[in-house]
């Protein structure tokens, strides 16, 4: 089932996957990278509580069924930076 899923959402992992946090948008995106972001989220709003514990676990289950491909978050007008897409990992 894998697979199948990672080959309807094809087209989009071909564009570049973007979010701009002022706005909210999020651009390059099909419809399992917009649902893996709402899974993402939700699971942040979850595990807020905890200290974020155990959300690098919902991270690497969502990863699963998205294409393997950066995202870029542009923070403000001067600011964008490039990260893995579903990257639960915490650098200190």
């Amino acid at each position: 089932m894998e697979a199948s899923l990672r080959q309807a959402d094809g087209v989009a992992s071909e564009r570049p996957l973007a979010f701009d946090r002022k706005s909210g948008r999020l651009s390059g995106a099909g419809v399992i990278d917009r649902i893996a972001v709402l899974a993402l989220q939700a699971g942040s709003v979850i595990t807020r509580p905890y200290g974020h514990r155990g959300y690098r676990h919902g991270c690497k289950a969502v990863a699963t069924v998205v294409a393997d491909r950066d995202i870029i978050v542009r923070l403000n007008e001067d600011a964008d930076f490039a990260i893995p897409f579903c990257d639960g990992e915490q650098n200190a």
